[in-house]
């Protein structure tokens, strides 16, 4: 694999992006989100697209686990990424610096 980028939530807006903008400049992809469904397809379209190389893991990052486990799963395949794309999260929570002061934020 070359230039591989290991992009999280990769199939929902941002993630979209991040993909297409990767494929266009030619790089590998690791693609990880919740759905196998998603992936699979997104992964599908990437390959045929741009004629890159892309691999998937359904994962959930909300998980304690998670990263353990796609770290794992790369490593037993082979998988290096030279790039991370740390997208995975959801919004719509709010304006974050209008919602929260420094003592609801701090340890």
């Amino acid at each position: 694999m070359k230039n591989t980028a290991l992009i999280t939530g990769s199939y929902g807006g941002l993630g979209t992006c991040f993909v297409q903008t990767h494929g266009k400049q030619g790089g590998d992809m690791i693609l990880v989100g919740r759905s196998e469904k998603k992936l699979a397809a997104q992964a599908e379209e990437v390959r045929a697209k741009y004629r890159v190389e892309v691999h998937t893991i359904a994962e959930d990052l909300s998980q304690p686990e998670a990263a353990q486990t796609i770290y794992d799963t790369c490593r037993e395949n082979g998988w290096l990424p030279d790039i991370l794309i740390n997208n995975a999260g959801f919004g719509g929570q709010g304006d974050f610096a209008r919602e929260r002061t420094m003592e609801q934020i701090s340890p």
